[in-house]
């Protein structure tokens, strides 16, 4: 088995050019990882926590090499987690989308929505 990471760029016309990375098992595109991506202004002043405009071109900054849904607890490599609320880390399918489409998994931390709150 051979593994790879391929620089993959995603247009998303207007509203933003943003660079990740393609893993590729045995000749043959897995997912699409990218990370750290802002999507609000930190709370400041009288602001509160705004929508972003105007990305910049994002960038990996780091890729754990898996595609699973194991937690932070239990890496170990603890530098490949952080808690920045501002930012998201997307991974997506590199096939073509399924007719019923691909499930979604949200993580939602350091809040009020956790797994097995009852909020």
């Amino acid at each position: 088995m051979t593994y790879q990471q391929q620089i993959y760029t995603f247009d998303a016309s207007r509203l933003t050019l943003t660079e990740g990375l393609t893993v590729v098992l045995d000749d043959e595109p897995v997912n699409r990882y990218f990370g750290s991506l802002p999507y609000v202004l930190p709370p400041t002043a009288n602001r509160g926590i705004q929508i972003r405009h105007g990305f910049e071109p994002g960038s990996i900054h780091w890729w754990d090499g898996n595609f699973s849904t194991a937690s932070s607890a239990n890496s170990t490599n603890q530098a490949l987690f952080h808690e920045d609320c501002l930012q998201l880390n997307i991974r997506i399918y590199a096939e073509p989308t399924l007719k019923q489409g691909w499930p979604v998994v949200a993580y939602l931390h350091r809040g009020f929505l956790q797994p097995g709150s009852f909020n």
